[in-house]
């Protein structure tokens, strides 16, 4: 323990966060794996908004828009 509190998204975040992927693919973009072209499941975008990061099933890290 470090004595730093976990942060979890709450319902309202994840929510928003699937409306935002929504709206961006709607707009042309889609949030893919960059090994494989896959879109993340459920799990992935979690810790996409938790990590700002995801693990794809073919072994990609993919970044959530860092460089």
């Amino acid at each position: 323990m470090d004595d730093e509190w976990e942060q979890f998204p709450t319902d309202e975040q994840l929510e928003a966060a699937r409306q935002s992927a929504y709206d961006l693919q709607e707009l042309g973009f889609a949030i893919i794996c960059q090994g494989c072209n896959t879109p993340p499941n459920i799990q992935q975008i979690k810790m996409r908004a938790l990590q700002l990061q995801w693990t794809c099933e073919c072994g990609v890290v993919n970044s959530a828009g860092r460089a």
